[in-house]
């Protein structure tokens, strides 16, 4: 399951989806479901903010209370049009990320072709990705983020122009530079988020991106089924450039960045040059083996979201027999999984732990999806894609909090970037081997879901066992 925010919380999210979506977002988040798009989890209560972001003001135990609309009032200005750039950002990107397999199948190219197209741009999104991360420390997180969403709203126009064999090398170069987008994201989110609350911040832009997804699919399938794939698809073009304005409003959250007014945020120090090896030389530390054991966790979502991203559509299609109506609505099932899982987790995660969480949630996936190819039906199959999804989702929110909770503030960007990287590099992977495993038998990527959960799990276990930073709470990084 991806678990990146779009992004980037498992295509990415998908990232695993590729996006952004395990985006992401994926799982970003992902990105795909990167995506975006973002699962951990320490063995005890994550501590107090005590260096947050000076311009991110704490939230209340009254305000939680009070419920989503009496928090949303107490979250920072920054924090809150970073949700709205989410939402429009999810009304495009899950509209290519579930429709694009089909719209290229219909188009004439072969599927082993739509998982060559996947895997090359999740080699350049790795490139990408790390250069984005750099940049983000260097140029602010704002520049980065609004670069790398215009160059995939850029890929989503050119395939929709050139959907021919011929072009899919060049496009998918450009919608793979897109993912630099994804050295900034996280670190946005984890800066603007309430002091305090960082898991809960993750979780709340996982549940805007899935309810802007949710809303997508059975428009764009109904569309579809009346005027053709590609006019639905050139319509959900126009969120993606309503996002990229959105973003130019965005507060900057690198620590030294001037305010919207010129300002110095007031309790930043003036930001320092970081080395280009800054990121690389901590996660091979002893200091950064927490962040590193993630990175491995970001690396099997991303494959995870790979082999995804080319078959899940073919799968529904193929084993049912539904309309583009139909597989709207079952991947409508999906994002509905996913709000109830990290409306759920967010909270969750915050209070018993990120590692338990995690473990628990990982455990149930595996099973879930290992039971999947039983359903001998669309509404038992969506039935089951929602549990999968809620479970999944649960843990979402930890994917960007351990992470962001287990590398220092100046080379946040940096790190991020380098997860995102291989995170892509595994999307690469999967996607390379996803359209020979569907041809031997379309129910066997399910099987290769639950293993790629189990194998995170033990990730996740290592990590608590062995008391690192981000896993157990210990030497946690809450600025």
């Amino acid at each position: 399951m991806q678990h990146t925010p779009t992004n980037q919380n498992k295509s990415a999210n998908q990232n695993k989806s590729a996006n952004q979506n395990k985006s992401a977002n994926q799982r970003s988040s992902a990105n795909h479901r990167t995506s975006a798009d973002q699962r951990t989890s320490a063995d005890q209560r994550a501590p107090v903010d005590q260096h947050s972001d000076s311009r991110a003001p704490a939230v209340s135990p009254q305000g939680v209370r009070r419920g989503r609309l009496g928090l949303m009032a107490e979250w920072p200005p920054t924090f809150r049009t970073l949700l709205v750039a989410c939402f429009t950002w999810a009304l495009g990107f899950a509209a290519f990320e579930r429709f694009l397999s089909p719209f290229l199948r219909e188009a004439g190219i072969p599927v082993v072709s739509i998982g060559y197209f996947h895997a090359l741009s999740g080699v350049t999104g790795a490139l990408a990705s790390a250069v984005g991360g750099l940049f983000a420390d260097r140029l602010g997180r704002r520049a980065v983020l609004f670069g790398g969403r215009a160059l995939r709203v850029l890929g989503w126009v050119l395939i929709l122009l050139f959907p021919r064999a011929r072009w899919l090398v060049p496009i998918a170069c450009v919608w793979g530079f897109g993912m630099a987008a994804s050295g900034a994201f996280i670190p946005i989110i984890a800066e603007s988020s309430p002091r305090g609350q960082r898991a809960l911040g993750f979780a709340v832009t996982g549940v805007v991106e899935a309810l802007g997804s949710m809303v997508v699919p059975v428009t764009i399938g109904a569309i579809a089924d009346r005027l053709g794939l590609q006019a639905a698809l050139a319509l959900a073009v126009a969120p993606g450039l309503v996002t990229l304005y959105v973003i130019t409003r965005l507060e900057e959250t690198m620590a030294g960045a001037r305010t919207a007014d010129g300002r110095e945020p007031a309790g930043d120090a003036p930001a320092e040059k970081v080395a280009v090896s800054a990121g690389l030389r901590f996660l091979l530390s002893p200091a950064g083996r927490g962040a590193a054991v993630m990175a491995m966790i970001w690396m099997v979502t991303g494959f995870e979201s790979g082999f995804m991203a080319p078959v899940w559509a073919l799968y529904v299609t193929d084993r049912f027999g539904v309309t583009y109506a139909g597989l709207g609505i079952v991947a409508t099932a999906s994002s509905v999984g996913a709000i109830l899982g990290q409306l759920t987790g967010g909270r969750t995660a915050d209070r018993v732990g990120y590692s338990k969480l995690m473990m628990v949630c990982l455990v149930s996936t595996s099973v879930t999806y290992a039971l999947i190819p039983v359903a001998s039906t669309p509404s038992t199959f969506a039935l089951m894609w929602i549990l999968t999804s809620f479970t999944g989702y649960l843990a979402a929110p930890c994917w960007g909090a351990i992470g962001s909770s287990a590398m220092p503030r100046a080379i946040r960007g940096a790190i991020a970037g380098l997860y995102q990287s291989l995170s892509s590099a595994g999307f690469a992977a999967g996607g390379v081997i996803s359209g020979y495993v569907y041809l031997r038998g379309i129910t066997l990527p399910f099987y290769l879901f639950a293993l790629c959960e189990l194998a995170m799990l033990c990730l996740v276990a290592a990590g608590l066992r062995a008391g690192l930073a981000g896993f157990s709470g210990a030497a946690l990084h809450e600025d």
